[in-house]
């Protein structure tokens, strides 16, 4: 079955994307200012998400090493 959603989801991120640079850069032409708070909180969200990425993979991958060592505790052993 085809997802017939992820065009309309795209076409709207895009244009979210869009309309905030054309915000920023109003605000810019406006008040230089602006880049002194819209760069650094960009580029604090970016490093957030590669954080909390790793932090993520790193929680899974303990949650599932944990399990695999209960479940290898519960097989019984067999003899050779």
């Amino acid at each position: 079955m085809v997802d017939l959603d992820i065009p309309f989801r795209l076409g709207g991120f895009a244009s979210s994307t869009i309309q905030l640079i054309g915000i920023v850069a109003v605000m810019t032409d406006v008040t230089w200012q602006v880049l002194l708070l819209v760069v650094p909180m960009a580029i604090l969200c970016l490093w957030m998400q590669v954080i909390n990425n790793r932090l993520m993979f790193l929680i899974f991958r303990t949650a599932f090493l944990k399990e695999t060592e209960k479940n290898c505790a519960l097989k019984p052993k067999l003899k050779s």
